[in-house]
């Protein structure tokens, strides 16, 4: 099975897209499936159920991070790699689904209700 058809079964099973999406490379680098959600959750539910960025899209910002990322201030160049490599996979995406932003993906601004803005 593939990894974005993994990435699906693991959403319908109730991971946020950005945690579905990370959750497929964890193990490839070495990042214990816990950690990766844990840290791919803010991200989720339209960047913390705010409307903004796609999910699956910040997840995908995680995993290039993960290949190609610097780990420290002496790495300029992989931080500018991943840059790069950012920039142009949101193009492809964009061009794609003709959105990055999660409400203009859905067509809707699911933002949920909640006691303090009802």
């Amino acid at each position: 099975m593939s990894n974005s058809k993994k990435a699906h079964e693991t959403f319908i099973n109730g991971l946020n897209c950005s945690q579905s999406i990370i959750a497929q490379y964890a193990e490839h680098y070495q990042l214990d499936l816990a950690t990766a959600c844990k840290l791919a959750t803010g991200f989720g539910d339209r960047m913390g159920r705010m409307g903004g960025t796609c999910g699956a899209l910040t997840g995908a910002y995680l995993v290039l991070g993960l290949e190609y990322g610097s780990q420290d201030s002496s790495q300029k160049d992989k931080k500018d790699q991943t840059y790069e490599k950012i920039q142009e996979f949101t193009r492809r995406f964009e061009h794609k689904n003709g959105a990055c932003q999660c409400r203009d993906l859905l067509g809707c601004d699911i933002i949920p209700m909640t006691y303090e803005n009802a």
